[in-house]
């Protein structure tokens, strides 16, 4: 279903993994689930929860609108900072919507934004790639003190 890659940069201690998912529902929960097991192999199991919710989002998008496949990229940037990526075919930039209150769908940005420390979009010539950073719970526990 996907290609996997996981490692470990030496220098820093930095962890990344990255998978190719199909352009196909099922990419969705898979995409959860491994995001679950990089985090906890990372330790940071307290941020499974609403990083699942973030590459939710983001990979329904990339199958739902750009109809591509995805990329999901997830690493460390040192102790404090969890990025996650997620790439796919399409040249359009994310737009936070307004939705109508009986509107079905129209939400999930704004999901992210709120889920995220900061979140942005990087046009390539191959498509997009939607990031998102979170503090690790580390970090979190430092700049409240």
């Amino acid at each position: 279903m996907d290609t996997r890659f996981s490692w470990t940069t030496p220098t820093t201690g930095a962890h990344e993994v990255f998978a190719w998912l199909p352009s196909h529902p099922t990419a969705v929960p898979h995409a959860r689930s491994f995001t679950a097991a990089a985090l906890e192999d990372w330790g940071l199991a307290e941020l499974t929860f609403t990083t699942q919710l973030i590459v939710s989002e983001l990979v329904t998008n990339a199958i739902t609108h750009a109809r591509s496949s995805a990329g999901l990229y997830l690493r460390t940037c040192g102790s404090r900072l969890l990025r996650c990526e997620v790439s796919d075919s399409s040249h359009t930039a994310p737009q936070l919507r307004a939705p109508e209150y009986d509107d079905l769908s129209g939400r999930g940005l704004h999901l992210v934004s709120a889920l995220a420390n900061r979140w942005g979009y990087l046009l390539t010539s191959t498509g997009k790639t939607i990031w998102v950073e979170q503090l690790t719970p580390q970090a979190a526990k430092s700049s409240s003190a």
